[in-house]
Order: C-alpha cells, then sequence, then structure tokens
C-alpha cells in the first residue's frame, strides 16, 4: 500500500525526467559529484603528499627570506599517509627531483614539501607501548652539529625532538653550526616560543664533527648530554628509556635504535635491533643479538660498538673519560675510540630497543664532502684509534690496510698514560666478552672459499653467470653471457665466491632474493653476512645452488635468458650448474656450526 502510494505521487514528475531540461540537470549533478574524486586525483598528481596528525599544530613558516617567498608548510590529510607509501614508484620522481638527488644525496624537493611536524609510525615493540619509567629522570642538553644542512630538514628534527620530548627533561638543545656558509640564516626561523630553548652558536672555521662535538659538550648545562645529527626525526617517547639505564647506572651510555628515512621517498622505515661491531678495515658493521638478549627483547642489550653519533651520556662521566680524543680530526673512527673507551674502562654501552631515532640516510651512490682537506685524516684516526685501544689486535687491522703502516699518529703518550690511571682492561677482553662472536664472524683471516671461479649454465653450457652488466642494489641484469676460456681464473665479472659465511659474492656483493614468487628475480646487493635471504650452498651431486632459507633454486629461463629461483627440482637440467672450482675438502664441513 505504501508503495503505491509513493509511486501515485511521482507520476505527475515522470514526463519531467525524460525532457531536455532534465538531461542537463542530470549531468551538471553527476559532474558535482564527480569533482572531489577529480580534486583528489589532480592533488595527488602534483605530489602534494602530506600527513595529519591531530594533536600538532598546523605550521606556517617563512623559509627563504632571500628571495621574499614564504613557504608554507600546512597540515593536510590524505587517504595515503606519507609513512605507508612503500617503494619510489609511488612518487614517479620528476627530473627536477631527480636532478636534487645529485646534489644534495635525498630527495629535498619532497623534504620541502613535506609538514616540519609530520606523523610518525610508531614502530615500537608492543610492550614498549604499555612500559613505564622512573618518575625523576636527569633533564638533558641535546647538542647537534650542522654544516649548511637543508632548512627543511633540521627544522623537521627539532620540532621532531620538541614536539616529542617531555618539556621538564628537555633543558636546552645546542646546535653548533660548523662553519655554514654565511647565508644559512637558521635563528630567522628560530623566532617563536616554541624553540626558545633552541641556542645557536656558530664557530669561527671548520672543526669538523669531532671538535664541534667536543665544542657543544664543553658548552652544555644539564646532567645528560644526548648528541644526535641533524637530520633525524625522533619517534614516540624516545628519550625516558635512554635516561633510565643512566639513572641506575651513571657510567652507562645509551643508544637507540636508528630507523631509516628513504633518501628519495622519506618513508619510515624501522630497523630491527642489532648489536655494533666492526670489520678488520674498521667498516662500522651489525651483529646479530645474542639467543639470551633475543630472549629478553625489548630490554636493553649490550652493544660492543655505537653505530657513529646518536647516542646518550652523561656530562660528568663522558668527561671523565676525557671526551672524544682531541687528536682525531673531522669525522672517522670516534664511534671505535668512545666505544672501546667506555667498555674497557669499567662502563658499559647498552642499545635500547624502545627509543626510536629515524635517520636521514643519503643516496647509495652520493659521496658526503667533509672538508677540502686533501691528506688523509681518516687513517690517522684509525691509527690513533689502534695504537691506543686494539693492543696486540692492531695488527691484523695492518694486514688488511698496510698504509696505516707508514701513517704517523701523532703523540699519544697522554692518552696510554690515561688508559693506564684508569685501570682499563685489554682489548682481549673485549672480544671474548662483549663480542664473542665477532671472531666467528668477521675473522682476522680470512677462511678459504668453499668454491669459487666461473658458475656455468649446463642447460646453455657457453653461458656462465656474469655481473658486469648488473649495478648495486639492482636485479641481474643480462645475467648470462659467453663463458670466459678459463672456469677456474675466469674474467673479472664472471667471478664468484661461495665464501665461508654461506654466502654467494662478486667483489663485496652477494646475490640475494626478496621475494618467493615463481620465476623471483635474483639481486647483487650489499652483503649482510646474516645468511638469510643471502645463504646459498652448492650441491656437488645434484648440481644445483639452493637457497637454504626457502629451499629454492638459481635457475636459467632458457627461452628469456633471464637467471631466477623456483622451487627446486633435479630433473630440470636449467638448475643444474658447474663451478670452476669447488674446494671438496671445505664442503664437507659446510653445515658444521650453522
Amino acid at each position: 500500500m505504501l508503495r503505491k502510494v509513493r509511486l501515485t505521487l511521482l507520476l505527475p514528475y515522470r514526463n519531467y525526467f525524460y525532457s531536455a531540461r532534465s538531461q542537463i540537470v542530470l549531468v551538471l549533478f553527476l559532474i558535482f559529484l564527480l569533482l572531489p574524486y577529480i580534486y583528489y586525483n589532480y592533488n595527488r598528481k602534483t605530489k602534494n603528499i602530506y600527513t595529519n596528525s591531530s594533536n600538532y599544530r598546523n605550521l606556517s613558516i617563512r623559509l627563504d627570506s632571500s628571495t621574499s617567498k614564504d613557504f608554507y608548510y600546512q597540515q593536510q590529510q590524505t587517504k595515503q599517509p606519507l609513512h605507508q607509501l612503500k617503494t619510489i614508484d609511488d612518487y614517479h620522481l620528476s627530473l627536477n627531483e631527480r636532478q636534487s638527488v645529485i646534489k644534495s644525496g635525498f630527495n629535498s624537493l619532497l623534504s620541502d614539501r613535506l609538514p616540519l611536524n609530520r606523523s610518525l609510525p610508531d614502530v615500537r615493540h608492543s610492550s614498549c607501548k604499555t612500559k613505564t619509567y622512573l618518575s625523576k629522570l636527569p633533564s638533558v642538553s641535546i647538542v647537534i652539529v650542522y654544516h649548511n644542512e637543508l632548512k627543511s630538514v633540521m627544522l623537521r628534527s627539532l620540532y621532531s625532538l620538541i614536539e616529542r620530548t617531555p618539556d621538564y627533561l628537555l633543558h636546552e638543545i645546542i646546535l653548533v653550526d660548523d662553519y655554514s656558509d654565511s647565508s644559512f640564516d637558521i635563528e630567522n626561523y628560530l623566532a617563536n616560543d616554541l624553540m626558545r630553548k633552541v641556542k645557536v652558536f656558530h664557530l669561527k672555521d671548520r672543526q669538523g664533527l669531532i671538535k664541534a662535538r667536543l665544542n657543544g659538550a664543553r658548552l652544555a648545562q644539564a646532567k645528560v648530554l644526548v648528541f644526535l645529527d641533524a637530520h633525524i626525526e625522533a619517534n614516540e617517547n624516545w628519550l625516558p628509556p635512554l635516561l633510565e639505564p643512566l639513572k641506575k647506572n651513571h657510567e652507562t651510555c645509551t643508544t637507540p635504535i636508528i630507523d631509516i628515512i628513504k633518501y628519495d621517498s622519506f618513508e619510515y622505515q624501522a630497523s630491527t635491533a642489532s648489536r655494533g661491531g666492526f670489520n678488520w678495515h674498521f667498516n662500522y658493521v651489525q651483529l646479530p643479538l645474542l639467543a639470551e638478549e633475543l630472549e629478553r627483547m625489548p630490554e636493553p642489550h649490550n652493544n660492543p660498538v655505537m653505530n657513529g653519533g646518536l647516542f646518550a651520556i652523561r656530562r660528568e662521566y663522558f668527561w671523565h673519560l676525557n671526551g672524544y680524543d682531541e687528536g682525531l680530526e673531522i669525522w672517522g673512527g670516534e664511534q671505535f675510540e668512545l666505544s672501546f673507551k667506555i667498555w674497557l674502562c669499567g662502563g658499559r654501552l647498552l642499545e635500547v630497543p624502545c627509543s626510536r631515532v629515524a635517520h636521514l640516510y643519503k643516496a647509495p651512490n652520493y659521496r658526503v664532502k667533509y672538508t677540502d682537506r686533501k691528506d688523509d685524516f681518516i687513517s690517522k684516526n684509525y691509527k690513533r684509534v689502534a695504537e691506543v685501544w686494539l693492543d696486540e689486535y692492531k695488527d691484523y687491522l695492518y694486514e688488511h690496510i698496510p698504509k696505516l703502516t707508514g701513517i704517523y699518529a701523532g703523540n699519544l703518550t697522554s692518552l696510554k698514560l690515561k688508559r693506564k690511571n684508569l685501570n682499563c682492561k685489554n682489548f682481549k677482553w673485549f672480544l671474548e666478552t662483549i663480542a664473542p662472536d665477532l671472531l666467528k664472524i668477521y675473522p682476522p683471516i680470512t677462511p678459504i672459499d668453499f668454491a669459487e671461479g666461473a658458475i656455468q649454465s649446463l642447460a646453455l653450457p657457453n653461458l656462465c653467470l656474469d655481473a658486469g652488466k648488473t649495478s648495486e642494489r639492482q636485479q641481474l641484469t643480462e645475467a648470462l653471457q659467453t663463458c670466459s676460456p678459463d672456469l677456474k681464473y675466469p674474467y673479472a665479472s664472471q667471478r664468484w665466491h661461495l665464501s665461508f659465511r654461506r654466502d654467494l659474492r662478486h667483489r663485496g656483493l652477494c646475490l640475494e632474493v626478496q621475494k618467493w614468487s615463481v620465476n623471483a628475480p635474483v639481486w647483487l646487493w650489499p652483503c649482510h653476512h646474516q645468511q638469510g635471504n643471502q645463504f646459498w650452498f652448492y650441491d656437488e651431486q645434484s648440481k644445483m645452488i639452493i637457497q637454504a632459507q626457502q629451499q629454492r633454486c638459481l635457475e636459467v629461463n632458457t627461452k628469456l635468458f633471464e637467471v631466477v629461483v623456483n622451487y627446486c627440482n633435479v630433473s630440470k637440467p636449467s638448475m643444474q650448474w658447474n663451478f670452476g672450482y669447488v674446494n671438496h675438502t671445505a664442503m664437507q664441513t659446510f653445515f658444521n656450526d650453522i
């Protein structure tokens, strides 16, 4: 009955719906409905990519006084927050953006379009989000050294620290200007109440990171020093977890987990807990957590070596250790010197998984220019650290870096006397107690390879695996080339090593599988020494090269002449390979100690 009434009421208007005028109205109505969709997609194409956080204030900040143009950073809400964008393909970098990456090492144009106080994903361990800390913690002086830093990057660092640090714990932020260009007028952007705790000190000449940090530490007034870089973003509740261990034990230094801000997309990428170490070229490396440390996650764990310059330490204790070695210059080796000094002289260095600070890393092929000096100051720094702290193990370092033997390290008398007065332990104790796995993972004398030479396809015997046309961090490209006449000593582009770490490497890069689909591509990636997706085994009987993590095998696609990974099948000739040389004795021990 009700339906009949409704139809009766509509009958007088039936003809209207079919009139020409009604069609025009209908079209206009549909256009009105589509306008929001068109506007949204237009904004996406013009790359107005922002994030939204309801508890942050909108910012309107003048960034370029030299051109009298105002650049406004307004928070806008989108359906796809920045930290959820997964790959650079979401951005389709323009020519100008690519040029900005070449010039500065990261996408500076995108940085200038992002809000200074953007929201970040809370990537902490679930138990960190409910963990409580001591109510009375010491206040901090944050020391940040900068030199011609991009203003939007540096201001974003400051805003993240101020917004995510309890006010009662933040005594001051000390910005040490390491002789930036005169046009870099950061003070113009600090003249507001939010920045009242920020102090800027200008050095009269370029001193480098190490000495500039020491200058900042001398100016600090709080009980705790926190050293950070000028291109970071602090995450939720980052500071209390770093301070509590310092409150309980004054001879402690703490480091956060250092997450990644990707240079091209500014995507926030979570890192995993790890322990720092070094190899015998004095490169910083990551060591896996020990079994007992994994069981106690996310509690603080021993960290043999800090990763560069993000750490907290009591000011009194820092100077008790004489801070950084005053003889170290510009940059390089300072994290080793301070880490060894802390451990050997009675202190402890901890990584705190509940504290997370993200670091903006430069493009992999970008080379940072720290100074115009031509001398090898980094090698001098390494020599000073080795002579003072490594004891007899310094000889292994000199074997791997022979030029260090001919470098004058300067006067080390006062440093060695300080070590003696502090009753510091020997370096053997450090290797046996604090980093017991370092010599196994990075042995000073490299063990022999399980296999080496060319890798020949038995399905296509005239073709061998070749890395000559594949760049670092890229999929294997045109990876099958005519084999070298000598498979044991092949062309350089065809020389592979199945190393003692069970990875398949070529000139320091390793074959890696990043997804496990059918015909999964193979990448040439920096070796991480953690096995996993770089763990390969050569089965001499079946002639298969097996990716041991997922039991997949290296295969040649005989139609497309591509190298892929698929489920192993012993009956497929396309999965059979011949190594130029196999150490049969070593292969019998391949799975020992795994």
